[in-house]
């Protein structure tokens, strides 16, 4: 026996073991669903033009295509920007077709594929409006590995019309048979906490090496919840945000609406004054700033056990139930689902809801 063969058999059990706990389907209907809520929510342009009125996809297809920058690999993914934005209301109305299939299980694989391949190159485009929307970007990642996870046709239509065909041929319907999942590969668990891991480790290493010292004690945050958007300007015209605004027709003096600028377009959200009295006290942002920073940077013990990872990811959900009551941005709703990857669905199923005394 050489050195090797143990690490590779580790490795292997790894990534490759199966397991009859986790229910990839389930995390599907969850995901899935929440993609088709954000496409019908989807508003951060009506902030750009502010036209309050009109769709998302409206404002999407008034967007001028040389203020987009894509990444290479979206620049390189067909169709092109151009044909995207010549055919942006057919591709839309595709994106939710798509999303409602993926997420009742219609076609399942397919219509999974699709989507997530539809929406990277979409959302790709336009998410790239000055920068990378931490919401759709992450979204996007986990999408192509629910696509190609093993077992995803549980809690689907796909799955009852087999079951039916099924009981008329003598095999009776059971509705466990629906939801059941039967032994599966844990390499798309594994595969998401790497992707939670990277994700929040990297925000909180940028965290620290972008802005250092004032982050750990506070001092940002603070700023951030006692002085965003609370200029007078912008509370007495109603306005929630100081985007530029490039609609054509802008008077110049209100290109900004309010007198930061830039800094309320990296930063546009606000904080509700009842907590706002909060930021006055520094060791309180010192004890939240340096919490998060913990919290971002220790998230590779995602990758220890899946006990481990439902602990963090519980604690990262109120993380940002908590980031979303007092700053604004919820970005856990759309990803989230993505968590129940490493859930013991099936075991919890099984216990119960399928399980009679």
């Amino acid at each position: 026996m050489t050195l090797l063969e143990p690490i590779l058999r580790w490795w292997d059990a790894y990534w490759f073991a199966t397991s009859t706990e986790y229910n990839y389907g389930f995390v599907r209907f969850f995901l899935l669903g929440a993609g088709f809520y954000f496409l019908q929510t989807r508003h951060h342009y009506k902030r750009f033009f502010e036209q309050p009125g009109k769709r998302a996809i409206d404002i999407y297809a008034e967007v001028p295509l040389e203020l987009l920058q894509p990444s290479l690999a979206t620049r390189l993914l067909p169709p092109s920007p151009a044909f995207i934005q010549a055919h942006i209301y057919t591709i839309w109305k595709v994106l939710n077709v798509l999303a409602v299939m993926a997420m009742l299980g219609i076609c399942t694989r397919l219509s999974v594929m699709a989507f997530a391949y539809l929406f990277i190159v979409f959302f790709g485009l336009h998410d790239s409006f000055g920068w990378f929307n931490h919401k759709s970007s992450i979204y996007a990642l986990f999408l192509p590995v629910i696509a190609f996870a093993p077992g995803i046709d549980s809690f689907s239509v796909d799955r009852i019309l087999v079951s039916a065909w099924s009981a008329a041929h003598g095999v009776p319907f059971r509705w466990a048979d629906i939801a059941a999942s039967g032994p599966v590969s844990i390499w798309p668990m594994r595969l998401v906490m790497c992707m939670v891991a990277i994700n929040y480790c990297s925000s909180g290493m940028m965290k620290l090496f972008n802005t250092g010292w004032p982050w750990v004690t506070g001092d940002v945050l603070g700023y951030y919840i006692t002085r965003g958007h609370t200029n007078t300007v912008v509370e007495a015209r109603g306005l929630n945000s100081g985007y530029f605004s490039v609609r054509a027709g802008t008077r110049p003096e209100e290109k900004w609406r309010d007198g930061i600028g830039l800094e309320t377009y990296v930063h546009p959200h606000s904080c509700p004054k009842s907590l706002q009295f909060i930021g006055k006290y520094r060791i309180m942002m010192f004890g939240a700033a340096a919490s998060a920073l913990a919290l971002e940077i220790g998230a590779p013990v995602v990758l220890i056990s899946p006990v481990v990872a439902i602990g963090y990811v519980t604690v990262l959900t109120v993380f940002h139930l908590t980031i979303g009551a007092s700053l604004g941005p919820v970005f856990i709703e759309l990803y989230g689902p993505a968590f129940l990857a490493c859930v013991p669905v099936n075991t919890i199923l099984a216990t119960w809801v399928f399980t009679r005394p």
